[in-house]
């Protein structure tokens, strides 16, 4: 792969093949995020609202998968999720003056610490460890032993949060921001003027960031990254909202832009 070229995506997986005491079992494999589906005349309040929906149903088979097998994509759609509902959290922030939803992103974050250390784990092994034993041979498999254990550390640590009551404190969190959603007045407004002022901040941030791409240096470069990653998590939420074609076309660039600033920085 040449320098400075995008990896490529990942493909669907449908299942992740389990190893259990009783023989192999199939464990349905994390769903990848989607573009939220919202009516036109969908207020503030119906796209958190399905903003939970789709992230429950994203961030609880992650759970599954990360508890019943060592698949990589189980953390990396847990962590995904996550994400997107902080982000999402942070869209709406303006609307949302009440203290369950700073909760809820404080356990949000809790949990995608420990399950980005898991992430982060995965691809150092499983991608640039890989790809440094063919290149480079004996002077990076003196470093795998330690990469290996550091990688179970990561794997223990994160079944542990998912096990206990990092997990449930976030369910418990989202169960009521849910319910503190229902009744607060603000979020009566109709989504597209909050989409139009969200989005467009969201691109500004990114394109600050932008400016002299070709001179940036790693941590610059990561920062770009992330603030593409939030604009794209932002159309993802709010881009059915306006014309299905673009927005295809826009998310795909996005993504695009995305991996390829990852393939750099890894």
């Amino acid at each position: 792969m040449s320098k400075g070229a995008a990896r490529p995506r990942r493909p669907p997986a449908a299942a992740a093949h389990v190893v259990q005491a009783n023989g192999p079992a199939f464990v349905p494999a994390a769903p990848a995020a989607q573009v939220i589906g919202l009516a036109s005349d969908a207020t503030c309040r119906d796209a958190l609202r399905a903003l939970v929906a789709s992230v429950r149903g994203q961030i609880e088979p992650a759970r599954a998968l990360i508890l019943a097998s060592d698949a990589p994509e189980g953390p990396h759609q847990l962590r995904v999720g996550l994400r997107r509902l902080r982000c999402g959290l942070r869209t709406f922030e303006p609307l949302l003056d009440i203290a369950a939803a700073n909760r809820l992103d404080d356990a949000a974050r809790s949990v995608g610490l420990k399950v980005g250390r898991l992430r982060d784990a995965d691809v150092l092994v499983n991608e640039i460890c890989r790809s440094a034993l063919e290149n480079s041979g004996q002077d990076a498999a003196a470093l795998a032993p330690v990469l290996a254990n550091d990688h179970r550390q990561a794997r223990a640590a994160t079944r542990a949060a998912l096990s206990g009551t990092d997990w449930t404190t976030l369910l418990r969190r989202l169960a009521v921001f849910e319910r503190a959603i229902m009744t607060l007045p603000t979020l009566d407004q109709p989504a597209k003027p909050q989409a139009r002022i969200a989005l467009k901040q969201l691109w500004k941030k990114a394109a600050r960031r932008g400016k002299r791409i070709d001179e940036l240096d790693d941590e610059e470069r990561h920062d770009l990254r992330i603030a593409i990653k939030r604009l794209r998590y932002g159309v993802d939420l709010l881009g059915s909202l306006y014309d299905r074609k673009r927005v295809r076309s826009y998310r795909g660039q996005l993504r695009t832009l995305q991996d390829g600033l990852g393939y750099l920085n890894d």
